[in-house]
């Protein structure tokens, strides 16, 4: 599933881990994913789906591939945090990018340098430019690097850090800041980073961290024969009344259609959210937490149901399923007129009854 070499660390330890981008020749240029493989789509009954790869479909076309997340190296950190001195309007520091480093720098699109500024005290070192940037200045070997603060409204902006490895060369390298107001609430620091793009992410985890059909399978029974469904006891009318659990195709986070559905490893519960929606959110503001439990769910924990993902495939207008304890699925819709004869049946009290139409699971012709 994921990659258990030494030195294989996630970005809640603020590192990238080797090997995420190598991704097969070509993969490069697709993208998130728009509709799942017609492969998967299973016979006249359920079964499992086949062991096949997801056919992602480009939905981001444009030449830096749309969002990314940064990650630090703290092996390569060339200016520790810094404070700059009370009275010094200007501060001129050096530092230097030796062949080889200079040469991986240019040669992986996904490296660069990071300049960025922060409050002090904020333990999570989010990118704050004193008084929005107009009190500070920074020059990168005398070329003048643009402040990124982007005004929302007349209230909100967003800070962003510097990406200076194109002002940089081989050797020294100088940088000045010049400040016009006193910046000591700030810390400054300078560091290697590692920027994969949401879709490098996307593909890597679609196409190598998959949980199988049968694993799946095992895993639901598992849950309904030592907690219950939805973690509830297995005693009394809460565990007869929880005989089979309600499970959404619609993702926690936006609301939308789940494209590829996934969880957190440690998860629990059967419900998944859309892996795209996921890493897009945690992009913008880092908290890689599970939408549905709030259990931690970091990049290298996350993995891709193959068993609910050809449930969406085969039923695709269907936004509910009913999962049973022995790992059998029914798409949940609704008649119109079954809900029209119980309200008459009812005296007019509307009563919305689910149709359900089973379908088995079956396992691969060898396990039979």
């Amino acid at each position: 599933m994921f990659d258990r070499r030494p030195g294989f660390v996630g970005p809640h330890q603020g590192q990238m881990y080797p090997g995420m981008m190598n991704l097969p020749p070509g993969m490069q240029q697709n993208s998130l994913v728009s509709q799942l493989p017609a492969q998967l789509v299973p016979p006249s009954q359920h079964m499992y789906p086949p062991d096949i790869k997801p056919d992602i479909k480009p939905m981001i076309n444009n030449d830096d591939e749309g969002p990314r997340f940064t990650f630090a190296r703290d092996d390569l950190c060339l200016m520790p945090p810094f404070k700059l001195e009370h009275d010094n309007p200007d501060v001129v520091r050096e530092f230097c990018l030796k062949t080889d480093l200079y040469q991986q720098l240019f040669s992986k699109g996904d490296m660069d340098i990071q300049f960025k500024c922060y409050h002090f005290n904020d333990k999570y070192m989010n990118t704050n430019w004193p008084n929005h940037g107009n009190d500070v200045s920074v020059m990168i070997n005398n070329q003048n690097v643009p402040i990124p603060v982007t005004h929302i409204s007349p209230n909100q902006t967003s800070h962003q850090p510097m990406f200076i490895k194109k002002y940089c060369n081989p050797g020294r390298n100088v940088i000045t800041i010049q400040v016009r107001a006193c910046c000591c609430s700030h810390l400054f620091t300078l560091q290697i980073v590692n920027r994969p793009s949401v879709r490098s992410i996307f593909e890597n985890i679609s196409k190598q961290n998959l949980l199988k059909s049968e694993e799946s399978a095992a895993k639901i029974k598992r849950n309904f024969a030592t907690k219950g469904a939805g973690g509830l006891g297995n005693s009394g009318e809460d565990a007869i009344e929880q005989t089979a659990i309600t499970v959404s195709l619609k993702c926690p986070t936006m609301q939308g259609p789940i494209r590829m559905p996934a969880r957190g490893r440690d998860c629990k519960h059967i419900q998944c959210f859309d892996l795209e929606n996921f890493l897009t959110m945690n992009s913008r503001k880092e908290s890689w937490s599970c939408p549905v439990c709030k259990k931690p769910a970091p990049i290298r924990g996350l993995e891709v149901d193959e068993l609910i993902w050809g449930i969406i495939r085969e039923r695709p207008e269907v936004d509910e399923v009913k999962i049973n304890p022995n790992a059998t699925w029914s798409p949940v819709t609704t008649s119109m007129a079954e809900i029209k004869k119980e309200q008459d049946d009812t005296m007019g009290l509307p009563i919305k009854r689910c149709r359900t139409d089973d379908y088995q699971i079956r396992p691969p012709a060898d396990q039979r």
